[in-house]
């Protein structure tokens, strides 16, 4: 959360962390596209973001950028950056309410990289001063996130399993503990693909679209890399060898 620095001001950030829950908060800030996948040469360096005021004030904007950190376990991090890689016009602008504003946003780092770089954008509402009824100064500020995957121009993502075992998630939930690995040099989003789990003895589950992405997120596999995952499978046997296989679908860098 994002807390403003100016006494007696308060500031809260809906954001929308698009590794785990595609959304925006209702009547504030909409911002599309919450993923955003782009190569380092060609024709995919330039993109945009469409960033809607659903509010009754104006709002000033700026979109900042930080690299993303996906560990082998646990959450992810963002760290803060300069930004030289992008150019992103206009850096800053007041949308109007009900107005809608573009950034342009181009590559402009590296046109050839060894492996994508992950980043997430913070597309955020500057605070501005405004004075309510009896001088008290309340004030709320939106910022969405949206994940950035800048892939080699000729980039490819090598997926595998490493092993799975069964799970109990601390709110309950019983499942598969999966150890997903990517050998190549391109990111990869598992929620595009098509999971396949089974347990030695008859029992077989298929995941994909809606049910994968919700079990899973967007399921971001850096390249060169492994990352475990908690798939939330209730119906999962107590019983027989976990065997788990995953098929890219179109959400993959190439």
């Amino acid at each position: 959360m994002k807390f403003s620095s100016l006494p007696s001001r308060l500031a809260a950030v809906a954001a929308a962390m698009a590794l785990f829950i595609l959304g925006t908060p209702a009547h504030a800030l909409l911002v599309q596209p919450l993923v955003i996948e782009m190569q380092s040469s060609g024709s995919r360096t330039n993109t945009s973001l469409r960033v809607v005021n659903d509010r009754t004030v104006p709002m000033t904007i700026e979109v900042n950028v930080n690299r993303l950190i996906v560990p082998e376990n646990g959450p992810v991090s963002v760290e803060p950056i300069d930004g030289d890689d992008f150019l992103i016009f206009p850096p800053q602008a007041t949308v109007a309410p009900g107005a809608t504003q573009i950034f342009r946003v181009r590559w402009v780092g590296e046109p050839v990289i060894e492996q994508s770089q992950l980043f997430m954008f913070q597309t955020e509402e500057l605070p501005v001063e405004r004075t309510l009824e009896g001088g008290a100064a309340i004030q709320v500020l939106y910022a969405i996130q949206s994940v950035v995957a800048v892939a080699p121009p000729r980039g490819r993502a090598d997926i595998g399993v490493e092993s799975a075992v069964r799970e109990t998630a601390a709110d309950g939930r019983t499942g598969a503990r999966v150890m997903f690995t990517n050998d190549g040099n391109s990111h990869v989003f598992l929620s595009g693909g098509r999971m396949t789990i089974s347990n030695g003895a008859g029992w077989r589950r298929v995941l994909e679209g809606a049910e994968l992405n919700e079990v899973i997120g967007l399921g971001l596999l850096p390249p060169a890399a492994r990352r475990s995952m908690f798939v939330a499978i209730p119906d999962l046997p107590a019983e027989g060898t976990l065997e788990v296989t995953i098929q890219p679908g179109g959400r993959q860098a190439r």
